[in-house]
């Protein structure tokens, strides 16, 4: 239903072919026509996650209906449902960041999206239904979460991680700013912390990534002394073994002198 293209990637919006056909709406082709787009998000990129499935309002029913897509330069990307009017914008690895725009009576409302892109941090949507051009502004909590990601993308995951910090300052519930912390922590090789964050940020993901970490560093820092220990106690255990074995074999011997 669109295309944008971008880093060399060409990125796609599709409908649904059914209710359980939702998660592949949204897609990023490489050179050989391959779907690479990241899925690691809590769920699958793809609009809407509880939709009416019944009811007598068909513009309701179903799946998101994706008319546009955009993508900025660090790998964060829009989507524009027609069905909800909204606005929803993923990062490169395909965590929902912020959900924009949404039908009303309103002149700022956007009631039939039919072509999205960006200016610079600015969201530009053709509306259909009022035959207006809108400019969505990021909010202040937009603008830290695009500096955050930017940062992820361009691999300071330092400098991205201070700045999901001033997005909790800002909001303690987004929780995709733990997550943030969190991997910035595990590149670091601080696996518990990670972990704690991970877990706040409820990522089952990285979370398990980070666990598996911890274990083989514990695994790596006993392992050489409990092996140690335990080759000397075996050693002892065989050493001591034989010394009874000569000792009995020694008295054995005696008992059989004196009775001859």
């Amino acid at each position: 239903t669109s295309l944008a293209i971008k880093n060399q990637f060409i990125y796609t919006t599709s409908r649904a072919i059914n209710d359980t056909d939702d998660s592949r709406m949204i897609k990023r082709l490489n050179a050989e026509g391959k779907d690479v787009l990241t899925r690691n998000g809590y769920h699958d990129p793809k609009g809407d996650l509880i939709y009416v499935r019944t009811g007598v309002d068909q513009a309701l029913r179903g799946p998101s209906r994706f008319t546009a897509i955009a993508v900025n330069d660090y790998g964060v990307y829009t989507v524009a449902d027609e069905k909800s009017g909204r606005l929803f914008t993923y990062d490169d690895e395909g965590y929902l960041l912020y959900i924009s725009g949404g039908r009303g009576n309103e002149f700022r409302d956007l009631n039939n999206p039919v072509a999205i892109c960006y200016q610079g941090e600015n969201i530009i949507a053709l509306d259909a239904g009022s035959k207006a051009v809108l400019r969505f502004v990021p909010t202040d909590i937009a603008v830290v979460i695009n500096k955050a990601s930017k940062y992820h993308f361009d691999g300071n995951l330092v400098a991205s991680s201070e700045e999901w910090k001033n997005v909790i300052a800002k909001n303690p519930n987004y929780e995709y700013a733990y997550v943030g912390i969190g991997k910035s922590l595990l590149n670091e090789k601080r696996y518990q912390e990670a972990m704690s964050y991970f877990q706040t940020g409820h990522d089952v993901k990285y979370y398990s990534k980070a666990y598996k970490l911890y274990r083989d560093e514990v695994v790596a820092k006993y392992f050489t002394p409990i092996i140690t220990v335990g080759e000397f106690i075996v050693v002892g255990l065989v050493a001591y073994q034989t010394y009874r074995n000569i000792r009995y074999k020694a008295k054995d011997e005696e008992a059989g002198e004196g009775d001859e």
